[in-house]
């Protein structure tokens, strides 16, 4: 089983395009189809994803190309736990993508967007936390008295822990799931 990170390089089709939304729409398409493919092939339970992108600009000063800078964007990584929620995980990702770009050319400096170069896409296996039994806690909050940590064996520490809020139990030791459960 895929247990570690993978990266990739996606070149976007049509990259020359002027209009950089246009671009980020295909590449959207492009990113969705692959990352369905990645998820059902290695993740079984999540995958957290992140992408940047590698956009050129070239600047122009008296009807002449004097600088052609690259700036690397990204946005934060998301996290997608079922392949159908790719397409809404993907949607903030390009907007901020697509405001760093837009931001780049209209600061006043010159830019202007010539072409994504490459399109980064790092993934990784995530497995969610879940709600399980008794863990214990540590030595310094436990001594203050103020938590109550219900030691149970099953996977029915929340029913627990709500039965201990509403039926408070007066007996010494209070951790123990037996007091709880007659509610």
């Amino acid at each position: 089983m895929f247990l570690s990170g993978k990266s990739f390089a996606l070149y976007p089709r049509g990259n020359a395009n002027p209009d950089y939304t246009i671009t980020l729409s295909r590449l959207k398409h492009e990113l969705e189809s692959f990352l369905s493919r990645e998820k059902q092939k290695y993740f079984e339970r999540g995958m957290k994803f992140h992408i940047s992108l590698k956009v050129r600009y070239h600047v122009i000063k008296n009807e002449q190309i004097v600088d052609k800078p690259e700036y690397h964007f990204t946005a934060k990584a998301r996290t997608c736990l079922h392949v159908d929620e790719i397409a809404a995980e993907l949607e903030p990702i390009l907007e901020r993508l697509e405001c760093q770009i837009r931001d780049q050319s209209e600061r006043g400096s010159g830019f202007v967007y010539t072409g994504i170069d490459v399109c980064n896409l790092s993934l990784v296996s995530y497995t969610p936390y879940k709600g399980g039994s008794y863990i214990p806690i540590e030595k310094h909050i436990s001594a203050k008295h103020a938590i109550l940590n219900i030691q149970t064996k099953d996977d029915k520490c929340i029913l627990d822990a709500i039965c201990a809020v509403l039926h408070p139990c007066q007996l010494t030791h209070p951790e123990r799931a037996y007091h709880y459960e007659k509610f």
